[in-house]
């Protein structure tokens, strides 16, 4: 394929707004990837991004894409039944709606991605799992504490509500938060030591801190959601 001249213009911006098009196969740019060998999704926009004249707009229609392409490549039949490079590919952090023009001139302009080693997959599920629960816990954490000053301001404002013995203290009412919130730091805190099983190279965000600030942190990236990255093709 390396000689093969291309012409494909279907789906492409027209060909004055390119000021990069390679002419053969062998001419495109190899994909930005980061230090595990996994693409760098926003140093690859960017790349893509610079070949387009920055006055072109873009048609608005809009595409999932795998960043690690072509699926094939990833496949288990094509693998001997090797679930990991699908599961890797299709993780929320690999994947991410862009506009559909633009996919087709990554498609035309860059080299696929070459497939990271097995045991990167694999630690890159992991680290993704573990801020996705990460992220679940600490939300929960910060919704019951939430409630519990709430509640601590309601029984202040309203002592009447307390048994007369209780000499007011929420007496019950702590003990239940007590044991809502140990229950949540103490997952939060499992998970903490499984993220210190995975070596530091190949986790995907740093989780140092208290629930409140980690929650913020892995929100964009843990969220179970698909990413929305039309914002930065398009600014």
């Amino acid at each position: 394929m390396s000689g093969e001249v291309l012409h494909e213009d279907v789906g492409l911006p027209p060909r004055d707004a390119f000021l990069y098009l390679p002419k053969k196969y062998s001419d495109r740019i190899p994909t930005e990837l980061d230090h595990n060998g996994v693409v760098d999704i926003h140093a690859t926009i960017e790349l893509v991004k610079a070949c387009i004249d920055p006055s072109y707009e873009w048609d608005n229609q809009t595409s999932l894409h795998h960043f690690q392409w072509p699926d094939n490549w990833y496949t288990s039949s094509r693998l001997n039944g090797d679930y990991i490079p699908y599961k890797f590919i299709n993780l929320p952090i690999s994947t991410g709606i862009v506009l559909r023009e633009f996919e087709n001139v990554l498609h035309r302009v860059t080299l696929p991605p070459p497939v990271p080693d097995r045991e990167v997959m694999q630690y890159r599920i992991e680290s993704w799992h573990v801020a996705k629960n990460l992220f679940k816990t600490a939300r929960k954490t910060i919704q019951w504490e939430k409630i519990q000053k709430k509640r601590r301001e309601f029984v202040k404002n309203n002592p009447s509500i307390l048994k007369e013995g209780f000499n007011g203290q929420d007496i019950i009412g702590e003990e239940i938060m007590f044991e809502i919130l140990h229950k949540h730091f103490s997952s939060y805190e499992q998970l903490l030591v499984k993220q210190e099983s995975i070596p530091e190279e190949h986790r995907i965000v740093d989780i140092s801190g208290p629930p409140r600030i980690v929650a913020k942190r892995l929100g964009r990236i843990a969220a179970d959601k698909i990413i929305d990255y039309r914002w930065q093709i398009a600014s």
